[in-house]
């Protein structure tokens, strides 16, 4: 099994002093019963949903060609509520219209999930994250791609807050990567892959 995970930096694990971030951690407990996981980590820092639709299907068929059992895991949205002034970078129906446009590229060829956005510090950014959480967990209701909520349970997580403070608002440090691996490791759309 191959699974790329395509995302921006919380994908990517900054701020994760052992590099893992929640990708490696969620891989590194399936490994025990499964040798053969190959796991591509496609976060790139700061990248929007639209930077995302413009790279998804080049980098993913790459390392996923024709007779591999190739899956994706998408995850984004952070980037997209980043304010520039009082608007965000991207709007969360531009952000879903853009997610929506990734997982069209790639539903017929590769089993997906989708992991929602997750809670930063600064309160105005964190409404526009949670506005795109919400925006993508009623559009992607409408489909048969799963989708993890971990907006609510992180900002619930003392880990994951306890990170946000100490670190840069955005991105947590280790414990906050094993708090999100934990929430995804337990969620049935990722458990029907193993």
């Amino acid at each position: 099994m191959r699974i790329c995970f395509l995302g921006d930096s919380i994908t990517n694990g900054i701020g994760d002093p052992e590099f893992l971030g929640w990708p490696g951690r969620l891989c590194k407990r399936e490994a025990p019963s499964l040798a053969d996981l190959t796991a591509y980590n496609l976060g790139v820092r700061a990248d929007t949903t639209a930077l995302l639709l413009e790279r998804a299907l080049p980098e993913i068929t790459h390392r996923l060609p024709d007779g591999v059992d190739g899956r994706v895991v998408v995850s984004c949205g952070v980037a997209d509520a980043f304010l520039m002034g009082d608007l965000p970078r991207i709007p969360s129906f531009d952000s879903l219209a853009n997610l929506r446009q990734i997982l069209d590229q790639l539903t017929p060829r590769y089993p997906l999930l989708v992991v929602g956005p997750t809670p930063v510090a600064d309160p105005r950014r964190n409404a526009q994250v949670a506005e795109i959480n919400s925006v993508y967990a009623n559009g992607l209701a409408e489909t048969d791609i799963p989708f993890c909520n971990v907006y609510e349970r992180l900002g619930q997580s003392a880990a994951w807050q306890h990170d946000l403070q100490i670190g840069d608002g955005v991105h947590p440090k280790a414990d906050g990567y094993t708090a999100m691996a934990d929430i995804i490791a337990d969620w049935k759309g990722w458990r029907s892959w193993f």
